[in-house]
C-alpha cells in the first residue's frame, strides 16, 4: 500500500507537470478526478474576465472534451474528442506532435465568425484533425489521411476531416482520441451559444504569486466565482493526494499490527530455537565463551534470519510492483504509459531495513538474555 501511495502521488505529479499549466479553471466544486465528466457554460465570458483582471495570464488555453463518432455507416465508432484553440495550445505541453505537423490554422475561424455575427456553414470549417498515436495504431490511419466524423452514430451526413498530424497526450498516452478546433467541436455539438468548456488552462510569467490570483478569484471582484474554481498545480495535486493520505493512514495501521504480530511470533520461534540449542550453547559456555559472546551469538542468528527474510521480501515486493504495473497498464488503456501506480521508494526500503533490525534485536533479546544467564552445568544436567 505504501508503494501504491508513492506511485499514485509521483505519477500524478509528473503527469500534471507535463501539461505545463500554472492554474486550472474548472467547474465549481469539481473534484479533479472528475475533470472530464463536467463542464461549465459562459466559458469565453470567464476568459475575458480573467484577461481583464489585475493579474492577466500570459497565455490562455480554453478546452472542451466531448464525444464524436468516426467511420461510415454501421461501422462508426465512438471517440474522445479534445476541442482546443491551436494558437493558444502551443504554449502548453500536454499534446506533443509525433508525426506530421500541428494544425495549419492557428486561429479558430468558426469561433471568430460566431463572435462577429457571421452565419456559420461548412465553408467556415478548417476540417483539420489531429489524432492520437493510439487512435492511429488502432485504425491504421496516419498523417494525410481523411476520416469521416459525425455527432451521432446514426447521422447520414458525416464531415470529412484531413489528418494533419499524430500526437501523444501527456495525461493519457494510451487513450484513443482526436483533437479538433474548439469552435468546430462546439458547433457540431450545438454548444457555440453556451460556450461550454471542461477547463481553461492559464500560464503566468515566472515569479507570479499564483496564490494571490486564486484569492482574487474567490473574492467578489471575480464575477464568475460561483460557477468556476481556480486550482494551482499544487492545490490540484493536493486534491488528488487526499486519496494517497488515506492509503498512508491505512498502511500505518497495517504496518503497526504486522510489527506486533511479527514480534510475538518471531520471539516465540527464537525462544524455541534457543531451547533446542541449550546443550550447544552450554558447551560453548563450558569451554570458555563468556555470557556476552553467547548473547551476541543468539542476536546474530536473529539478525541473519531477519535480514535474509527482509531481502527476500523486498525482492518479492519489487517484482510484484512491476507485475501489477504491467497488469494495470494493459487493463486500463487510458493510463499514460509512464504512469506507475506502484513504485519502490528508497525511503520506504530504508524504513523497512531499519524495522527489520529493530525487530531482530527485540525479538532475539529475551532468548539471548536467557541463554547468556543460564548456568552451563544446570542446562546440561536438565537436558540429560
Amino acid at each position: 500500500m505504501s508503494s501504491l501511495s508513492v506511485g499514485v502521488r509521483e505519477s500524478s505529479r509528473e503527469a500534471i507537470d507535463g501539461v505545463g499549466s500554472d492554474i486550472y479553471v474548472v467547474p465549481d466544486s469539481l473534484n479533479p478526478l472528475l475533470l472530464d465528466l463536467q463542464r461549465f457554460d459562459s466559458g469565453w465570458a470567464v476568459i475575458r474576465e480573467i484577461e481583464n483582471s489585475p493579474f492577466p495570464p500570459s497565455h490562455i488555453s480554453p478546452r472542451l472534451r466531448d464525444t464524436l463518432f468516426y467511420g461510415e455507416g454501421e461501422d462508426m465508432g465512438e471517440v474522445i474528442t479534445h476541442g482546443v484553440t491551436p494558437g493558444a495550445e502551443n504554449h502548453f505541453n500536454q499534446f506533443k506532435v509525433l508525426d506530421g505537423r500541428w494544425f495549419s490554422h492557428e486561429n479558430d475561424p468558426v469561433r471568430e465568425d460566431h463572435l462577429a455575427g457571421i452565419t456559420i456553414n461548412r465553408s467556415t470549417f478548417t476540417l483539420e484533425v489531429m489524432i492520437s498515436e493510439e487512435f492511429s495504431k488502432q485504425n491504421k490511419i496516419g498523417m494525410g489521411d481523411t476520416i469521416s466524423i459525425s455527432v451521432r452514430m446514426t447521422s447520414k451526413d458525416p464531415m470529412d476531416f484531413k489528418v494533419k498530424g499524430v500526437y501523444i497526450d501527456t495525461l493519457s498516452q494510451r487513450s484513443s482520441s482526436i483533437m479538433l478546433h474548439l469552435g468546430e467541436l462546439q458547433f457540431m455539438k450545438g454548444l457555440l451559444d453556451k460556450d461550454s468548456m471542461t477547463e481553461i488552462l492559464l500560464a503566468y510569467p515566472p515569479g507570479t504569486d499564483l496564490e494571490t490570483v486564486v484569492e482574487w478569484a474567490d473574492s467578489e471582484q471575480f464575477v464568475f466565482r460561483d460557477i468556476v474554481d481556480l486550482y494551482t498545480r499544487g492545490s490540484f495535486l493536493s486534491e488528488l493526494y487526499k486519496f494517497t493520505t488515506i492509503l498512508d493512514g491505512f498502511s500505518a495501521i497495517v504496518i503497526s499490527v504486522t510489527f506486533v504480530v511479527c514480534l510475538i511470533f518471531t520471539s516465540t520461534i527464537f525462544m524455541i530455537s534457543t531451547k533446542e540449542r541449550t546443550v550447544e550453547l552450554s558447551v560453548l559456555r563450558a569451554i570458555g565463551f563468556s555470557p556476552g559472546k553467547i548473547f551476541l551469538i543468539v542476536i546474530q542468528n536473529s539478525l541473519l534470519y531477519y535480514i535474509a527474510g527482509g531481502l527476500i521480501g523486498i525482492i518479492l515486493g519489487i517484482t510484484m510492483n512491476y507485475g501489477l504495473n504491467v497488469f494495470l497498464q494493459d487493463f486500463f488503456q487510458g493510463l499514460p504509459s509512464t504512469f506507475e501506480p506502484f513504485r519502490v521508494d528508497i525511503v520506504i526500503i530504508g524504513w523497512t531495513l531499519f524495522s527489520i533490525l529493530v525487530l531482530a534485536m527485540v525479538s532475539g533479546l529475551l532468548p539471548a538474555v536467557i541463554s547468556a544467564r543460564r548456568s552451563p552445568i544446570e542446562a546440561i544436567r536438565r537436558d540429560i
